[in-house]
Parts: C-alpha cells; sequence; structure tokens
C-alpha cells in the first residue's frame, strides 16, 4: 500500500515511552542493601528493568531474597528475569515479577550441581534484567 503497511493494517505512532530510575526494598527480614542502581525503560506497556544490587548484611544460608518497588504494575502473568553475579563467580539466579504486583523474588537457579542452591553472598554485586508487560 502507499504508507507502507501491508493490505488492511494500521500504523500507530509511538506516544507512550519513559524512562527512569526507580528503588528496590527488601521485603526479607535481616536483608539490608548497601547498594543499587536501577533504571527502567516504558514503551507503551512493555517495561524493562535493569539494575545491580548489592548486600551488606544476609541471613546466612539465604537462596531466596524477596524485594518490592518495581515502578509499574506487571499484568496479570508471573513475568521472569535473569540475574548474574557480577563480582565474583558469575553465577545465574532467576528473578521473578509477580502477577498483579510490584513485589518480586530473586532466587538461585535450583538444578546447578546436582539441585543445590547457591546462597546469597555479601559484597558480591548481582546484575539484573527482566521485560514484562504492566496491567
Amino acid at each position: 500500500s502507499a504508507n507502507g503497511n501491508a493490505s488492511g493494517m494500521t500504523s500507530e505512532l509511538l506516544d507512550d515511552y519513559e524512562e527512569g530510575t526507580w528503588t528496590l526494598a527488601s521485603t526479607t527480614s535481616g536483608v539490608t542493601i548497601s547498594s543499587q542502581s536501577c533504571r527502567y525503560t516504558k514503551v507503551g506497556r512493555l517495561v524493562t528493568l535493569n539494575g545491580a544490587v548489592t548486600f551488606s548484611a544476609l541471613p546466612s544460608n539465604i537462596s531466596t531474597i524477596n524485594f518490592s518497588g518495581a515502578p509499574f504494575l506487571c499484568w496479570a502473568q508471573h513475568s521472569p528475569g535473569i540475574v548474574r553475579e557480577a563480582s565474583a563467580t558469575g553465577a545465574v539466579y532467576i528473578l521473578q515479577l509477580n502477577a498483579n504486583n510490584s513485589t518480586f523474588g530473586m532466587n538461585s537457579y535450583s538444578g546447578v550441581a546436582n539441585g543445590s542452591a547457591r546462597i546469597f553472598v555479601v559484597n558480591e554485586s548481582y546484575t539484573f534484567s527482566l521485560t514484562y508487560t504492566t496491567a
């Protein structure tokens, strides 16, 4: 067609773009965040979170940490993301934003080393990325 779209298709302009910073907070008892750097980009209903977090205090043998503070509510499906320990071992963790919420959990990737769960460690940097659709 004359406008470059396939026959019968319509074109929409991008008029909803936003980016900024956000703050995560641990909701797990005994977890102290010593530093964090979190950014988001929102295009329409699609949100991408990127960040890094370091802990100065953790309960012993902790392999799951819960957070609040995602800048936009997730839609009706849990949305997974990836976490990498970036300062020592390069271990991989999973991030999951909870459905209909702005809370999420970070936990060790189970199934590594015969089902063992790698614990979180103080003074290691954990970088993460997650893309989800808003409610």
